[in-house]
């Protein structure tokens, strides 16, 4: 009866534990990572509906159902259709799909294509891009760095921020992003490895547009 009584206990906490975190590969291929969803200060949240409002406006991301829902997780195909959009969706008529896991004619195909033909993003080396994979806040900050970096925006590194808990392949995009206010601080610190919210992205957009292409 006693190891019944264990064994039950054990599950509901493997439960609990799971309903925090999402296991997702990193964008240099490594292996799967913990990512957790921390929740949002009243200004955060302030700030993450400014960012939603004004990434609706531009046109760069558009609402889920029935409003914007600023806590949904980003994947890595939303992120890229808001570089698709923000870059006025361009042709991808000649562009080749190399992704076994991005069949023609989904809402992200031809955003996931374009993206990876400019080098913005890419695949895990498989012939798989995981386009339902989501993502970190670092490598949501290493993906804004190659855009900033294909429009030839500034790149100068602001800040020095060194938290123990951001990779090393992404030190210095996490920093640039820090500096130009592209991320900010969450409940939990910087939390590089945390997942990325709609709400986190709409906001870094934002701050991207006013704070280093306006500013170019």
């Amino acid at each position: 009866m006693k190891k019944i009584k264990y064994i039950i206990l054990s599950m509901a906490m493997l439960l609990m534990f799971c309903s925090s975190a999402f296991a997702i590969e990193a964008s240099n291929g490594a292996e799967p990572a913990m990512v957790t969803s921390y929740p949002a200060s009243e200004e955060a949240t302030a700030r993450y509906e400014q960012g939603a409002e004004y990434c609706m406006e531009k046109g760069y991301m558009v609402g889920t159902g029935k409003d914007f829902d600023i806590d949904e997780l980003v994947t890595r195909a939303q992120i890229v259709q808001t570089l698709y959009a923000k870059e006025g969706k361009p042709s991808t008529e000649k562009i080749q799909n190399n992704f076994t896991d991005v069949p023609e004619g989904k809402w992200y195909s031809e955003a996931v294509n374009w993206a990876a033909s400019q080098e913005l993003v890419a695949g895990y080396g498989n012939g798989k891009f995981g386009p339902s994979d989501i993502l970190t806040r670092e490598q949501v900050a290493v993906i804004l760095y190659k855009y900033a970096e294909y429009k030839d925006l500034n790149l100068d590194i602001r800040v020095a921020v060194s938290d123990g808990n951001t990779h090393s392949w992404a030190e210095k995009q996490v920093n640039w992003a820090l500096g130009n206010g592209v991320l900010s601080g969450t409940s939990r610190g910087i939390a590089p490895r945390g997942a990325c919210t709609r709400g986190m992205l709409a906001a870094a957009w934002q701050a991207f547009d006013e704070n280093v292409e306006q500013a170019a």
